[in-house]
């Protein structure tokens, strides 16, 4: 169970990782869906296009966590946030 103060940093961190998704989602997944034919080589791309994706943001949080752990004075923040971070190379 999480006490009030951990669920408060995890508030703090969802709205990072909420508009992360915003850029990390960009819609190849469905559009590949609705696709009538699909080759190995529409798979291929857009799978690895969602790694890159996901590995670069997690790598841009990573980046901005000490500024999001100083400007909550939280310090906890910044690991919490790299290790929440990884949600988008396995999404």
């Amino acid at each position: 169970m999480l006490s009030p103060v951990d669920y408060g940093l995890l508030g703090m961190l969802t709205i990072f990782s909420a508009v992360a998704m915003c850029f990390g989602d960009v819609g190849f997944c469905l559009g590949l869906i609705q696709r009538n034919e699909i080759t190995k080589d529409d798979e291929t791309s857009v799978f690895f296009f969602n790694i890159i994706a996901g590995i670069m943001l997690t790598l841009s949080l990573c980046a901005v966590a000490p500024l999001v752990a100083m400007f909550y004075r939280q310090p906890i923040l910044k690991a919490l946030l790299c290790v929440s971070s990884l949600q988008f190379v396995f999404n």
